[in-house]
């Protein structure tokens, strides 16, 4: 997993943004469509065009499941995980989707702030998955019953001038 991380992406950025005020960041969206549906990866990139930050989901019909959020260490506490589950939920949200779920993994340490996180953004907290009920037991789950009927929060992030 932190092979994806570390990789560089090529492609010019979606759009740009600040973050704190000064550093910039790029943007990117990248959809790959299987028989089932589809996975969403979107991804914040340094000046290097290295992946600093990425959040990807899977679209079922009119499911939706939050897979992996992950963001490099020195990129931590500057909002960009809560910023790409808002671009995810609006994406989500745009295609659909009613039921989202995620498993929650935080990582050690960081429970309190990442629980405080998913929960402002009304993920209540479950013991069995949608997508795979059969699927690991005594795990924290959360989910979104209806994102259709959920305010979301505006994505807070200034676009930087190109």
């Amino acid at each position: 997993m932190r092979r994806l991380l570390t990789r560089k992406i090529h492609e010019k950025p979606l759009k740009r943004y600040l973050i704190e005020g000064k550093q910039i960041v790029g943007f990117h969206k990248k959809t790959i469509k299987s028989f089932q549906g589809e996975q969403i990866k979107f991804v914040f990139t340094n000046q290097k065009k290295e992946v600093i930050a990425s959040h990807d989901i899977e679209i079922k019909d009119t499911m939706g499941e939050i897979l992996r959020t992950r963001t490099l260490k020195d990129y931590r506490k500057k909002g960009l995980g809560t910023t790409l589950l808002r671009f995810a939920l609006k994406e989500m949200k745009g295609k659909g989707v009613e039921y989202v779920e995620t498993m929650f993994l935080p990582l050690p340490g960081s429970e309190k702030e990442a629980k405080k996180v998913i929960e402002s953004h009304d993920f209540k907290p479950t013991e069995k998955m949608m997508f795979f009920p059969e699927g690991a037991r005594n795990m924290p789950y959360y989910y979104i019953k209806n994102l259709q009927k959920t305010k979301l929060k505006k994505i807070e992030l200034e676009e930087a001038k190109q």
